[in-house]
This record gives structure tokens, sequence and C-alpha cells, in this order.
């Protein structure tokens, strides 16, 4: 009796789901990669437009605001985007439409802004190596070498 078998095995089967899952986790682990690089671009970006809504407010006023005359103080001069409203004084004077704050916006990833006697402090945190990155004139790609740009002076915001 001749029989004509039709259709895989069980072992056939299980080595394409095996295949499949191989490829699924490879697929998803270079995705998550290229979010973090995503995110970390979008940062970039929210710093460049920050900075130039900064550098007009200080052309239109002749200095950037203090943290703490504007009420964004996270006690240490620092205003923090995950803490809550940040930069205020950006939006409410109008050059910038909406607040600007981190994709993840975490006790982790975050923004700072900071202006007083040793300079206007900018950082970010970089997600793909956890660097802490502060943006400035001379640093504007994203270095994490970056200091404190001196070339802003600081004054009272007065609403």
């Amino acid at each position: 009796m001749n029989i004509k078998s039709k259709g895989f095995t069980l072992i056939e089967l299980l080595v394409v789901v095996a295949i499949i899952g191989i490829l699924a986790t490879v697929v998803l682990s270079s995705l998550s990669s290229a979010r973090e690089r995503a995110r970390d671009a979008r940062r970039l970006s929210d710093m460049k437009t920050i900075y130039t809504a900064l550098v007009q407010y200080e052309l239109d006023n002749g200095f950037a605001a203090t943290v703490g005359s504007y009420g964004g103080s996270d006690g240490g001069n620092w205003d923090n985007s995950n803490i809550g409203d940040f930069m205020t004084f950006l939006v409410n004077d109008g050059y910038l439409p909406v607040p600007v704050i981190d994709p993840i916006n975490s006790d982790d990833y975050f923004y700072r802004y900071s202006c007083n006697v040793n300079g206007l402090g900018l950082i970010y945190y970089r997600e793909s190596d956890g660097a802490q990155v502060r943006y400035s004139q001379d640093f504007a790609l994203g270095d994490t070498g970056g200091g404190r740009d001196q070339y802003f002076s600081c004054g009272i915001h007065v609403n």
C-alpha cells in the first residue's frame, strides 16, 4: 500500500516557527534602537528651537530670564521639564507656540534650563548612550563636552 503524505511534519513546523521567532526578535530590537535615535534627534531639534527662542528673547529684552524670576525653579536654580511648566516665559511672551518638552519627559530623560552669573545652561539627556548633553552656541551639535553659554546676559523676567 502506497501512502502519500500531504502537509508538513511536526518537526518542520517547529523549525519554521523558531526561525520566525528569531527574525521577529532581531527586527524588534533594531526598531527599539531606531526609536531611541529618533527621540535623540528630536531632542537636538528641540534644543535648537529653544535656543533660537532664547536668542530672540534676549534680542528683544537685553537678557535671558533667570529661572526664579518666572517661577520655574526646582530649588537649585534649574527649570526641569519633568517637574511642571517648563520655560513658561517663552510661551507666555510668544516666543514659542507651545512648551517644548522631552519626548519621554521622565526622571531619566528631561530638559533643563538655567541662567545665572555663570551663564546660560541648556541640557538634555541622550537616550542612545545616557550622556548628559549641554547645548550652547559653541556646542550646537549635541556634543557632551559643552559648558554654559557665556554669550547671554541674565536678568529678571517681568510679567
